[in-house]
């Protein structure tokens, strides 16, 4: 149901549920952001022609060790998530690469190429690998391998979906950044579905050409999310710029990457939160929430002195 609010009519979603009740022990949200991630991909891989993205659950036994494009595999029980596409198909030569922080198979403007990086290690982190098979002009099929365990579950169905049940209380205005036009059009869809009003770009140098004219006529934003790795202009750099035509707007910077090391250089005074990727609807909103009450309850306790 989300993917479905999140890719264009023009793709077919099908869904192969092999095997049910199957548990793998991991963050469900992270797991969510996995998903999204590959039909993303999947989705790019199609194009606008239109076609079909299968995802298809299953439950394997490896009875020795299996090498696999991303690591070693030990023999165990695995759940089996296969993404797969109708799309142009990944070249031979490039496959090795897909994994490679920044490397991307798309046009300029199209994408940063952290998608399958952040898959690889959410995904190692679980103690999972990734297999990829692929076929020029017939598209790619992706295999994530995660442990299985006994464990029960205990997660409502709610919880799964990691989308709020309910629209939010408030109608928040949100500005958003990102190059990745699949990006803006899902956080638009899912974020106009809980009361708030998106107002998207994927070019920053047109955002503030754009919300220069917006000032001019007095338009407001409750809170700006801006994606930190853009052609033409980092996040910080566009933050700057928003932060001068509208002082004291709460400004989340995103970002993909993961060493905690680089995220704790990303502070600016104007940015109140780097919010790390992948995140889900749920913490977005959340975030934007509490950021938006601590801007007005500090607006509240600044003494008005225009008068």
């Amino acid at each position: 149901q989300f993917l479905r609010g999140s890719l264009p009519a023009s793709v077919e979603i099908g869904l192969e549920i092999l095997q049910s009740q199957l548990v793998v022990k991991g963050d469900i949200t992270q797991l969510h952001q996995v998903i999204t991630n590959l039909c993303t991909n999947a989705y790019h891989a199609i194009g606008s022609a239109g076609g079909t993205v299968t995802i298809e659950v299953n439950q394997v036994s490896l009875t020795e060790d299996s090498m696999v494009l991303s690591g070693t595999l030990a023999a165990g029980d695995y759940v089996v998530i296969q993404v797969s596409d109708t799309g142009a198909g990944i070249p031979p030569d490039q496959l090795e690469r897909v994994f490679d922080p920044f490397y991307t198979t798309k046009e300029v403007g199209e994408g940063t190429g952290l998608g399958l990086s952040i898959v690889h290690g959410v995904v190692h982190r679980m103690g999972g690998a990734i297999d990829i098979a692929s076929t020029l002009e017939q598209g790619t099929n992706v295999s994530v391998y995660l442990p299985a365990t006994d464990q029960k579950v205990t997660a409502t169905a709610s919880e799964v979906a990691d989308v709020p049940p309910e629209r939010a209380e408030n109608t928040f205005r949100v500005l958003l950044v990102d190059d990745e036009t699949a990006i803006t059009d899902m956080l638009t869809r899912t974020l106009g579905k809980q009361g708030c009003a998106v107002t998207a770009y994927n070019d920053p140098l047109e955002a503030i050409d754009t919300l220069t004219e917006h000032r001019k006529r007095g338009d407001a934003f409750d809170v700006a999310i801006c994606d930190l790795t853009m052609p033409a202009m980092n996040g910080i750099e566009l933050s700057s710029h928003i932060a001068s035509l509208y002082p004291g707007l709460p400004i989340i910077l995103a970002t993909g990457m993961l060493d905690e090391a680089q995220i704790d250089h990303l502070h600016p005074e104007h940015i109140v939160e780097v919010l790390r990727k992948p995140f889900s609807v749920r913490s977005l909103i959340k975030t934007i929430g509490r950021h938006v009450a601590a801007a007005s309850c500090s607006r509240a306790q600044t003494p008005d002195t225009s008068r």
